[in-house]
């Protein structure tokens, strides 16, 4: 059930990304320069502002404990409390650390896709010398253009993939969706270690695709795991989620612009590959923990048989 659920948020999450990457995409192939920036920052916030005053609707939103629709209470979210719960599970759950590696693959991939392949390798942008500012302003728009239509494909696949890998899933095995999603990762890194700018240039919609693949599985399977893995705190498992995946994409996002193309891809290849390793160390474990738990359960039983 919850890699089910988990590919419909994708699915919704993703299709709606999707929609504002093609709109931003459709309004810098029409307009230029300052004009095409202001309207796409206009129109993200009227969507922003929209849904969050939609999500008012949702639920009750009062600071007050409430009762839900299935009887169950609404309590106040304290971040506080929830941090310090997701770091406990990080340090004395073996595996939520052992996560870790996927979550920072993750993180790591989507840092350098926009630090190194939307920066560098997409469509170069003139320099004010030897150009005229018409022609600076042009190949500017022309780059934010191709980006959005790149990471328009990306995160279109990623949706249109969601319900196909629930089914592998299903068919194959957790294991098999999860070191597939590895070998996303590990395959961006390697043709952009294979290719240099310009021949990675025309094949980059091969690059967005498997990564849209990553991203999907990321997305749906490895939020599903999570659930899997710890149905007693699930707050803070996915807080953990967050946690890993943001810490790798921040402190991506500040080193990645000094480091050269093969140390990135060093780094993204290592991590998705421990990523698909420490899962098959985690879900050992769990599988142990599910053994352990049917055994207490039927020992249970048994001594109730007893007594009676």
């Amino acid at each position: 059930a919850t890699g089910y659920f988990g590919s419909i948020f994708a699915c919704f999450y993703l299709g709606f990304e999707v929609l504002l990457k093609i709109i931003g995409s459709v309004v810098g192939l029409y307009a230029t320069g300052d004009a095409a920036k202001y309207a796409i920052y206009i129109l993200y916030t009227a969507i922003a502002i929209g849904s969050t005053v939609g999500m008012t609707t949702v639920r009750n939103m009062r600071a007050e404990d409430t009762v839900g629709g299935d009887g169950v209470t609404i309590e106040k979210i304290d971040m506080t409390k929830k941090v310090l719960s997701a770091l406990k599970l990080l340090f004395t759950n073996a595996k939520c650390a052992l996560m870790v590696p996927t979550n920072f693959a993750f993180g790591f991939a989507a840092a350098f896709i926009t630090a190194y392949i939307q920066g560098s390798v997409v469509s170069p942008v003139y320099s004010d010398d030897g150009h005229t500012d018409d022609e600076v302003a042009d190949s500017q728009s022309q780059h934010d253009a191709r980006v959005l239509l790149y990471s328009s494909i990306a995160v279109g696949v990623a949706t249109a993939m969601s319900m196909p890998f629930f089914y592998l899933k299903k068919q194959a095995g957790t294991a098999v969706v999860m070191v597939l999603g590895a070998i996303c990762f590990v395959f961006v890194a390697a043709m952009s270690y294979a290719l240099d700018d310009g021949e990675l240039r025309h094949a980059l919609w091969i690059v967005y695709i498997v990564y849209g693949c990553g991203r999907s599985i990321w997305e749906s399977t490895t939020k599903a795991v999570f659930a899997d893995f710890f149905p007693d705190d699930p707050q803070a498992a996915f807080a953990n989620i967050v946690l890993q995946s943001g810490l790798a994409s921040t402190v991506a996002f500040f080193v990645f612009p000094d480091l050269s193309p093969l140390q990135k891809e060093v780094i993204l290849g290592v991590t998705a590959t421990l990523g698909a390793i420490c899962f098959s160390i985690a879900s050992v474990i769990h599988k142990g923990e599910q053994k352990a738990k049917e055994v207490e359960g039927g020992y249970m039983s048994v001594n109730d048989d007893n007594q009676v």
